[in-house]
This record gives C-alpha cells, structure tokens and sequence, in this order.
C-alpha cells in the first residue's frame, strides 16, 4: 500500500489536525498561533507539527522556522515546481485535503523529503496544516 492511500497515515494527520483546530476553538487565536509555534508544545513531534497560515499565505505558525512568521509564503515551490501553499489555501479554502510536496525535514537538518501534508479550515481567515515525511513512513513500514 502506498503512503498516499495508507488510510492509517491519512487518518492520523487529519486527526492531528483536527486536535490542533479543535485547541484554537477552545483557547482562540493568539493563544493557538503560540502554541503551534512551541518547539516543546503539544502540538509538536520531531517531524510530526502543526503550521498555521492565512488565505494570503502569511506564515502565523512554523515551529521550526520561527524567522519566517509574518512572511508571505504564498508564492514558494518546491524544486519540483509545486506551489504547495497556494495549493494548501486551496484545499483549505474547499474545507480540507491532502497533497505532496518537498519540504525541508526538521529531524534531517532540514534536507530536503518528500512530505504529505493534511490542511485544514479554521475559519474565514486561517487554516491549519501538518504532515509526514515519506522517509519516516518508509522507515517503519
């Protein structure tokens, strides 16, 4: 089975995701952005973490990069040519989904690993992402 149809792997981000949504409903905004940007937080595993944006690619949460909160990403691709935040604000836009892209892996000194992500709507004016590297689901298969 691959990873991209391995309902467990996508089962899992949704409800990581979904975890995270649910800590913003309950605490709001700013005390969730801070959290998600809390390398020792909850929402925060190696790999595994929660990223926020809004639907003008504006970073709000990047744990492991904190630099680039308050930048606008909206324009970013892969080496590969995928825009993948603009495609997360779509898929963000339509409720939520999934896709592939490369990312720079935290756990790896940030080398460049093929990643799925899952995103998710908050509400009108963010959403919530996170994903896994294809490497670590390889690894433990």
């Amino acid at each position: 089975m691959s990873v991209g149809t391995d309902p467990k792997v996508r089962d899992n981000l949704k409800s990581f995701v979904g975890a995270a949504i649910t800590y913003a409903d309950k605490n709001g905004k700013d005390a969730a952005i801070t959290e998600f940007n809390n390398q020792n937080g909850t929402f925060v595993h190696d790999s595994l973490y929660v990223y926020a944006f809004d639907y003008n690619g504006i970073t709000l949460a990047l744990p492991y990069q904190p630099q680039l909160i308050g930048t606008d990403l909206s324009d970013l691709q892969d080496p590969y040519g995928v825009n993948y935040t603009k495609v997360e604000i779509f898929l963000a836009q339509q409720g939520g989904g999934f896709l592939f892209y490369h990312y720079y892996d935290p756990a790896r000194n940030m080398t460049l690993e093929p990643k799925m992500s899952y995103v998710q709507k908050v509400d009108d004016t963010w959403w919530l992402g996170a994903g896994t590297y294809i490497k670590d689901l390889s690894q433990t298969a």
